[in-house]
């Protein structure tokens, strides 16, 4: 039987589960990026080389862009947009 790949839906959703259980960036975090820093990772993650700077205001050991394959990036570009949306869904 052959193994069934993940869906982006589900990547980007244990990406998500893992910052959250494992890296510790839970809402109380999040809520402390109140310039966009969230959005503007994921553009970071998300674009596939220059045009989009990694957020000034964190610690450069974050930004882990070229250490991952293209697929890993695109889902913490969507697991750090989902952090984001519900950021500012909780802001109102």
């Amino acid at each position: 039987m052959g193994m069934t790949l993940a869906t982006g839906v589900e990547m980007i959703a244990r990406e998500r589960e893992e910052q959250l259980a494992v890296r510790g960036f839970d809402a109380a975090h999040d809520d402390k990026h109140v310039e966009g820093e969230l959005a503007q990772a994921a553009a970071f993650y998300a674009h596939p080389k220059g045009g989009v700077i990694f957020p000034e205001t964190w610690d450069p050991k974050w930004n882990k862009r070229d250490k991952h394959r293209r697929i890993r990036q695109l889902a913490i570009a969507g697991a750090l947009c989902a952090a984001e949306i519900d950021r500012l869904r909780r802001k109102g």
